[in-house]
């Protein structure tokens, strides 16, 4: 974490930046992998382009939980830059992922930024290490 409304992530995956950028980019893979461990989405709209919206539903036991954005930047494979705004939620946030090759593997940080309060970037933290765990397994598939 950079301060106590920021987050930041760095993971190294075995995998391309093209393959990792593909995963965040491609309805069909998106739908396979995203969220925390347990959890399945369904995602209404996926406009990968600037201005371009998305829209979709993680579920688990627990509940339904809806969240939307706007793709702000999209250089591929190297960057993905969006807002995040949960249905129940008043703030937008901001979500930029980095990608950079490391040999053979992706060097990815994710940086989350613009959270009301310090418990809701602890708690998107949390969300976010299991949502890339659960990468990881998808790209090992």
């Amino acid at each position: 974490m950079t301060d106590d409304k920021t987050l930041v992530i760095d993971r190294v995956f075995d995998a391309s930046p093209e393959l990792v950028f593909s995963a965040f980019t491609q309805t069909s893979q998106l739908a396979q992998w995203y969220g925390p461990e347990g959890m399945t989405t369904e995602i209404f709209s996926n406009e990968v382009s600037p201005g371009g919206r998305y829209e979709l539903v993680m579920r688990s036991d627990e509940g339904e939980y809806h969240l939307s954005g706007v793709y702000e930047e999209i250089e591929p494979p190297k960057k993905l830059v969006m807002t995040w705004k949960w249905k129940t939620g008043e703030i937008t946030s901001r979500v930029t992922i980095e990608l950079s090759p490391e040999g053979n593997k992706t060097q990815l940080r994710l940086m989350h930024e613009g959270f009301a309060e310090a418990s809701d970037a602890s708690a998107h933290h949390q969300g976010w290490s299991s949502t890339l765990n659960s990468l990881e397994r998808y790209l090992a598939s």
